[in-house]
């Protein structure tokens, strides 16, 4: 990696300083994903197969030099280092914008959303259960001028999944909200039709209110704004602009940057180079402030925040399209710097982070469309605390795996411990609080409501904390046997 010195431009409040700074960052090993994927533009990291490693899913858009390939996946076929075996979904679905994951037709199988610029539609395909044999399309929306974004959310909470769609040449952000259905249909709310180059939409309950708001960013007005979700049916929704000037708005995350327990948001100008954060300093006013990281990185186009280098502070992760280049820049303290994973990363757009081989430190997954290139970079962060609690987990033994429900936790000592459970999807998104009953040096869990599939199990004793991956699997009578 190469690291650089930046100049920050702080806006009152002065928040950050930032200069060269020679620290423990985290070390990334960069790992082929394919080398042929011309015009990779998007990608998203879910367990899709549900063998209980998270497969990567992307879609291409036209370069000056080649053709969209469509939308696609590649399985994690495990080994070390992964292989990975890609295969088409939809080879006519062009010039694709974003890809989403979720089940939309609520069969417990996790079904793929994706927006396309050049055919103007927002489309689901739904997953038979075997996403190797073939998918079926049906259109969410269609005969829209240039959508760029759709993503998933139970905007309603009656159980059915939603999907909100951005238009760049209508101007809009609509919720389609699902009828439900083993084909469900959708009926459409449109938000707004006057933010104009309408880029990205982002679902976060920035009030606290438990209700879901919207976050976009357009890059023709150059405002990054969110729509309050006043409740109704349908909802009402309430606009507020989070700055009314930044040129070129388009790639967007939400965060706590501050460790404030208050979502911060990220955004990527890609007409002024820039890739900036806003502190919420109190969402009641609506008052934020902004820090420009750097106007430097040509076309920036998306931007992450994580902790990568797990030293409590968030990192950011970013991507500039001509002529390239994938940066992550480090916070500690007050002090930001600027490491280059990838100089030359020409065509770079795709951008996900997960922790992809499941060791407790985020890793990037990264595409380039006009390199036609994919990669997994394996975060190699090593902290004595991850250590510890590594070496304590291998004493930890989970059984039957997979099961139908009913597990045994095994660990010595755990009689005598406060123990708190949870689980998690492998999107990381909180499921479950299961039933458990201790008994010496086990727990015996019951989780009858999980539908078939992988999940990680947390458990917290005291300060440690363990994670485990289970299965879920209603055809198992292992613990029967």
């Amino acid at each position: 990696m190469v690291t650089r010195v930046l100049q920050l431009i702080l806006f009152v409040p002065v928040m950050f300083n930032i200069q060269t700074l020679w620290g423990q960052n985290a070390n990334f090993t960069m790992h082929p994903v394919d080398l042929n994927i011309p015009g990779i533009h998007c990608v998203k990291v879910f367990d899709l197969d549900q063998d209980g490693d998270p497969d990567i899913i992307g879609g291409s858009e036209h370069t000056p030099y080649s053709a969209s390939v469509g939308l696609l996946w590649w399985r994690n076929d495990g080994g070390e280092p992964v292989h990975w075996t890609r295969f088409l979904i939809d080879s006519s679905f062009l010039h694709v914008m974003s890809v989403e994951v979720n089940d939309v037709d609520g069969d417990g199988f996790p079904d793929v959303v994706a927006s396309s610029w050049e055919n103007g539609r927002i489309t689901w395909w739904r997953n038979s259960g075997d996403p190797m044999q073939g998918w079926t399309a049906t259109d969410i929306a269609s005969g829209w001028i240039n959508p760029h974004d759709a993503a998933c959310f139970d905007i309603d909470a009656n159980g059915d999944m939603d999907v909100i769609g951005v238009s760049s040449g209508n101007n809009r952000i609509s919720v389609f909200y699902n009828q439900g259905g083993s084909v469900p249909s959708f009926q459409e709310q449109m938000v707004t039709s006057d933010f104009y180059g309408a880029k990205t939409v982002l679902i976060r309950d920035l009030d606290n209110d438990g209700l879901p708001d919207l976050v976009g960013a357009g890059d023709v007005c150059d405002d990054i704004a969110w729509w309050k979700n006043m409740g109704g049916v349908p909802v009402n929704w309430s606009k507020r602009f989070i700055t009314t000037y930044f040129n070129g708005a388009a790639g967007l995350d939400a965060e706590d940057m501050n460790n404030d327990n208050q979502v911060d948001i990220i955004g990527t100008g890609w007409k002024g180079n820039e890739v900036s954060f806003w502190i919420c300093n109190d969402i009641g006013t609506n008052s934020w402030t902004k820090t420009m990281l750097t106007d430097q990185l040509e076309i920036a186009v998306g931007a992450i925040g994580r902790d990568f280098d797990l030293d409590g502070n968030k990192d950011i992760v970013s991507v500039g399209k001509m002529p390239g280049e994938l940066v992550i820049f480090y916070r500690e303290g007050d002090i930001f710097t600027e490491d280059i994973l990838f100089p030359g990363f020409e065509g770079g757009s795709a951008l996900a982070v997960f922790d992809l081989d499941q060791d407790g430190d985020d890793d990037i997954i990264a595409g380039a469309g006009v390199l036609k290139e994919l990669y997994w970079f394996e975060n190699m962060t090593i902290n004595l605390s991850a250590g510890d609690v590594t070496e304590r987990t291998d004493r930890v033994n989970v059984f039957p795996n997979p099961s139908s429900g009913r597990f045994t936790v095994c660990m010595p000592g755990i009689e005598q411990a406060k123990v708190c459970m949870q689980f998690y999807d492998l999107s990381a998104k909180k499921i479950y609080f299961p039933f458990f009953t201790k008994d010496k040096n086990q727990m015996n869990i019951h989780v009858p409501n999980l539908r078939n599939g992988c999940y990680l199990l947390e458990i917290t004793t005291g300060d440690s904390t363990y994670t485990k991956k289970i299965v879920i699997d209603h055809s198992e009578t292992t613990e029967d046997k």
